[in-house]
């Protein structure tokens, strides 16, 4: 059965945006950081409509600077892509598919599906209702040494105790930790 697993990065104090959504204060070094092997590891994206709408504008824009001048919100055809929107009635991405259904369920049907794992990208609200339901298997975690003092949180609040295991833990010289937890159990 496919794995979900939220990788994600955060700041020290548990942010993994500014509340405004942004995320400058990320290390942009050029450093890995696992993604290489992880993007090998996944064929599908989950993303919060929040979360959707910022990859879509910094793709925009990332595209605008480009000679072409041409802007494109997509994310590749090679992934499928998974919007959880209650609001967002449809998008004009391709491969980009809008979710308003129980997310849980939505999940527990997909992870039995062929295919690569699941890559829960964010926003923290979906992570919340994910870990609610139980459907998370793996948390991966980018651990930038910065404090935000405020922004949005990293685990808003799930509502019950998850029990983890760490599966490995590498510190990178600019100070960056990346950690992996296997999601054990679910204490009610």
């Amino acid at each position: 059965m496919r794995k979900l697993k939220y990788f994600i990065a955060n700041s020290l104090d548990g942010c993994i945006a500014r509340t405004n959504g942004a995320v400058d204060w990320l290390f942009m070094d050029g450093t890995d950081y696992g993604m290489n092997d992880f993007f090998h590891s996944i064929d599908a994206v989950l993303l919060g409509r929040k979360t959707y709408e910022l990859t879509v504008n910094h793709n925009q824009k990332t595209s605008a600077k480009k000679p072409s001048g041409k802007a494109k919100g997509g994310f590749g055809s090679a992934m499928s892509s998974y919007v959880f929107s209650r609001t967002l009635k449809s998008a004009d991405v391709e491969g980009l598919t809008v979710i308003a259904e129980n997310a849980g369920e939505f999940i527990r049907h997909l992870k039995t599906r062929p295919g690569k794992d699941i890559w829960l990208m964010g926003g923290g609200e979906l992570a919340s209702s994910l870990f609610a339901e139980g459907v998370v298997d793996e948390i991966s975690l980018a651990v930038h040494p910065v404090l935000l003092g405020a922004g949005i949180p990293l685990f808003p609040a799930i509502g019950r105790q998850l029990n983890l295991t760490l599966r490995d833990c590498r510190a990178h010289l600019n100070g960056v930790v990346q950690l992996v937890y296997a999601v054990n159990t679910v204490a009610r």
